[in-house]
């Protein structure tokens, strides 16, 4: 199988080793910008292409779109024109993604928006435990989840990946990365409700002074899923300390997750510890703050979709629906 990988920035030099790894196929990669064409060429051996033509003129047979935000819904509708498989990092809501969400109902090819953090080993264990009814009937969770936007690409400038608008913004990816895998885990969101204000401070970075507030201040999101479980999502754009740290709440007891010292904890509803399981964090690349795993394993399911192996666990229509409950929640909360 021949694969094109559309940007090559550090996440498309990612999909680029994930799918060498998995022994794919061979790909060949499309850029504007020369110094990245030369540098993914001569780190990982493959054709590169300035042009978008040029590059599907060699007829690949899937496509991995790579690129930021605000382009990344052209290329996907390129690739649906064209009848490819193609696997895209999470969308922007525009009218254009409504179009898509209807055009794939008559497509039979894969199309995969990303969510990656459910392939995470947290999210995975948290998964298992639930299934496995360790704390009884779920009842209602408390998840922070903070990081820093100017160091979420190492290599990278933080305005090539971050856009002014705010339904293309960082900010807005991640808190679309964060309910996905939240949505699968729940069975589907239902309603979502939010505020933010800006209560950041940075003296030492000016790119949060010109910023929209989107980027910089914390949001609350209050959540109810179909299954009948109520949470609390706050996400801090701006904290210079990674964390993820969730408490979930059941019936017969509470699952703490602590991404940071990498351990998930199992409670019983008394508080006394019951159990206590380290997470293995995974290789880390040079110049990436993520391991290399939970990437691998959501390509493995594009390629098993692709075969005909397995469906993809998310659609574009759960993005859509994800979306949608994002934007209504903002217009009330300006009311």
């Amino acid at each position: 199988m021949r694969f094109l990988v559309i940007g090559l920035g550090s996440l498309g030099k990612r999909r680029i080793r994930n799918l060498k790894y998995l022994q794919s196929g061979s790909i060949i990669g499309c850029d504007p910008r020369l110094d990245r064409r030369d540098e993914t060429s001569q780190r990982y051996r493959i054709q590169t292409f300035e042009d978008f033509a040029e590059a599907m003129a060699h007829e690949p047979e899937a496509i991995i779109i790579s690129v930021p935000a605000s382009l990344r819904l052209s290329y996907a509708l390129e690739a649906a024109a064209a009848n490819k498989h193609f696997f895209v990092e999470p969308c922007p809501k525009d009218e254009r993604l409504s179009e898509l969400v209807d055009w794939l109902k008559e497509k039979k090819i894969v199309a995969a928006p990303s969510c990656t953090l459910r392939f995470y080993p947290g999210p995975k264990k948290i998964q298992k435990l639930l299934q496995q009814g360790a704390i009884g009937q779920p009842l209602t969770f408390t998840y922070i989840c903070g990081q820093y936007l100017p160091g979420w690409h190492l290599s990278e400038d933080y305005w090539s990946f971050s856009t002014p608008r705010l339904d293309s913004s960082a900010c807005r990816e991640i808190i679309s990365f964060e309910l996905a895998w939240l949505s699968s885990l729940l069975g589907g969101l239902e309603s979502i409700s939010t505020n933010h204000e800006d209560s950041t401070n940075h003296e030492d970075s000016t790119n949060y002074e010109e910023a929209p507030t989107d980027k910089a201040c914390p949001h609350n999101l209050l959540l109810r899923f179909k299954g009948g479980v109520c949470g609390h999502l706050l996400l801090n754009p701006a904290s210079k300390t990674s964390i993820q740290h969730m408490r979930f709440v059941g019936t017969e007891g509470i699952i703490d997750w602590n991404n940071s010292e990498q351990i998930i904890k199992i409670y019983s509803p008394d508080h006394h510890l019951k159990h206590s399981e380290p997470l293995i964090r995974g290789c880390v690349e040079n110049m990436y703050i993520n391991p290399e795993e939970p990437y691998i394993e959501e390509l493995r399911c594009f390629l098993n979709a692709v075969c005909g192996l397995s469906p993809f666990p998310y659609t574009f229509e759960q993005h859509l629906n994800i979306l949608t409950l994002l934007d209504q929640a903002e217009k009330n909360s300006q009311l």
